[in-house]
């Protein structure tokens, strides 16, 4: 047990210095400014957003984001297909 609660406070810490890591490079960038007001989202899950999409700016919309991210939840039927 003391192994496992060793190596949880290990990780809890690489943690910790990722988020200041991320916090002190990115503490300047507006998409990441706005992306820490949504609340849940932490300087990681910011950092991870960020990575993965880019430049968020390049979205006109939204739905835009959301189409990108895989989340369309809309579908649009003619009736014909």
């Amino acid at each position: 047990f003391r192994m496992v609660l060793a190596e949880a406070r290990s990780l809890i810490r690489q943690r910790d210095q990722i988020e200041k890591l991320a916090h002190a490079m990115l503490t300047d960038h507006a998409d990441y400014q706005r992306l820490c007001t949504i609340p849940g989202i932490g300087p990681i899950h910011a950092l991870t957003i960020l990575a993965e999409a880019g430049d968020l700016r390049r979205f006109g919309h939204h739905r835009q984001f959301l189409k990108f991210c895989g989340l369309d939840l809309a579908t649009c039927k003619s009736g014909t297909f």
